[in-house]
């Protein structure tokens, strides 16, 4: 059950985490491709105004130069109205966003007086500006009639220059910006400082904005995409994307992502219970089939030493005299029962195993002593397959930390099995070789070849592999799993390796006793495992 839970909690963390993957790619690629939109779009604008203004430039010096004569005059008389409203005229014809001219000397003074209130004193500061270097930086000048940026050209004169002034309506720039900007963007015209002044809209100069400040605010300025400043002037075109914009593309994502999580995680939920339902209905299997090897173990094991007993009696005579036929059907009848037995022992020990109830009682232990108690249990039952046992006990101590009884049931199975498997007449040698961090006991026998392929079934429960066995005996399918489970239990390892078909090796291996611990004969340390 632990298992299912974490495989269903893995892959709901795992796709909550792809899809938050997903959509914060998706949040971040629309980010990059508006601001990419953006760069391109204020490049391009700040790239057509800069045209328009040099063009405004040329035009003006070019004007300057054709009509140098009547601008002369302008200025011998400057109160010629007449004169002042024939270059009026002029620059209407050649200019239709024409709103105002004057002309100045080098000093920045106007020859002309401004009775309309069209030159203000904005447009002043630049004529003494462009007096003093030559080069104008337009901006926007407001003013009651309408809001103007100023172009300046140079007028040659017989003993010295004079400056051409010409104002422009600042409105023919938005139509620049209205085209260039893309949906959910806000393309501004703007003197730049630390707080931006607003000059022009796609709809038009500042005025026409429902504003109290025309200053750019810090909340409008985090909405900044790019900037882009226009050569030739003081102005620089910013792109602001929406307000709302991008948090309305994340609540979306989020939407989305929701609602691909929650459908995921509601089917989480339902295999959750449909494992934990599952999970019971193996639990009440298992419980009753525990029952069920419990009651059927403990049923056979009365009657079958009953039967045991008796047909031992039978055979032994002392019922009375029997012939030969009958002793060979007692003969088979005694070995199944003792099979029988084996068997339901075998099955006790693996339930036993599994339900964690087996008790150990760990101590310190002589590891040749085990061996040799193992021995002399099994001489006698080797001695009907014609074997021997062949044991040199090592010279150096063998102390290992484990319970005797559970040792000696797994060296009696090891020495058994030799005893049924191997060869007759055989000698069985058993030896103990020092490994790192401890002892290794092995079972030498030249029984049956055991192929590669099948060895590792060799510790599974009632696996049975077909060898060749000229004996005739059969087992239980239990006896190794059983010793391997109680080698695991004492922290060692069991396994077996075969020498090119010339004999088999079971083995295994165990810790030895720490060196650290008291060499005094320990007190019995009962693990319930």
């Amino acid at each position: 059950m632990k298992s299912y839970c974490i495989f269903i909690f893995a892959s709901v963390l795992f796709f909550i985490g792809l899809t938050t993957w997903v959509g914060v790619n998706r949040y971040q690629d629309t980010v990059g491709y508006h601001t990419l939109i953006a760069r391109q779009t204020t490049a391009d604008v700040a790239d057509e105004i800069a045209r328009n203004i040099q063009d405004k430039q040329d035009q003006i010096s070019l004007f300057a130069t054709e009509h140098q004569d009547a601008l002369l005059k302008l200025i011998e008389k400057p109160d010629d109205m007449a004169q002042e409203t024939r270059i009026e005229m002029m620059l209407r014809r050649h200019f239709p966003d024409y709103f105002a001219f004057t002309i100045a000397n080098t000093k920045g003074e106007p020859y002309i007086d401004d009775f309309d209130g069209k030159i203000n004193e904005v447009c002043l500061e630049d004529i003494k500006y462009f007096s003093q270097n030559y080069h104008s930086l337009p901006r926007i000048h407001p003013n009651p009639g309408a809001y103007h940026y100023d172009i300046m050209s140079i007028i040659p004169g017989k003993n010295q220059e004079h400056i051409f002034f010409v104002s422009f309506h600042a409105e023919t720039l938005a139509p620049i910006l209205k085209h260039a900007q893309p949906p959910r963007h806000n393309l501004l015209l703007v003197m730049p400082g630390k707080r931006p002044l607003l000059e022009v809209t796609p709809e038009g100069p500042r005025y026409v904005v429902d504003r109290n400040d025309y200053h750019l605010e810090a909340n409008e300025m985090r909405r900044l995409l790019s900037q882009n400043k226009v050569e030739g002037s003081r102005w620089t075109v910013i792109d602001l994307y929406s307000e709302g914009f991008f948090s309305s593309i994340r609540n979306g994502l989020i939407k989305q992502s929701l609602l691909m999580v929650v459908p995921y995680l509601i089917f989480a939920v339902i295999m959750y219970f449909l494992f934990q339902r599952e999970e019971q209905l193996r639990r009440q299997a298992e419980t009753t089939k525990e029952e069920f090897l419990a009651t059927i173990s403990h049923e056979l094991r009365t009657p079958l030493t009953a039967i045991q007993g008796s047909l031992g009696l039978i055979a032994s005579g002392v019922t009375g005299p029997i012939t030969s036929k009958t002793s060979e059907l007692l003969d088979i009848a005694l070995k199944n029962s003792q099979r029988l037995i084996l068997l339901v022992n075998d099955l006790l020990d693996m339930r036993t195993l599994e339900t964690g109830k087996m008790d150990y009682s760990m101590q310190k232990l002589d590891l040749t002593s085990v061996i040799d108690a193992a021995i002399d249990e099994n001489r006698d039952f080797a001695r009907q397959f014609n074997c021997a046992f062949n044991f040199a006990p090592p010279v150096y101590p063998t102390f290992v930390k484990g319970d005797r009884n559970r040792l000696i049931q797994v060296m009696t199975n090891l020495l058994s099995n030799a005893a049924k498997y191997g060869n007759s007449d055989e000698v069985i040698d058993i030896s103990i070789s020092p490994v790192e961090n401890g002892f290794r006991v092995s079972v030498y026998s030249k029984g049956s070849h055991i192929p590669q392929r099948h060895r590792h079934k060799l510790f599974e429960k009632f696996s049975r592999i077909n060898l060749t066995n000229r004996k005739g005996v059969r087992g239980t399918g239990l006896g190794l799993s059983i010793c391997k489970t109680i080698i695991e239990n004492h922290h060692g390892t069991i396994g077996c390796h075969d020498d090119d078909g010339k004999g088999t090796t079971f083995y295994f291996e165990l810790p030895a006793y720490p060196d650290e611990e008291d060499d005094a004969e320990p007190a019995p340390d009962v693990v319930r495992q």
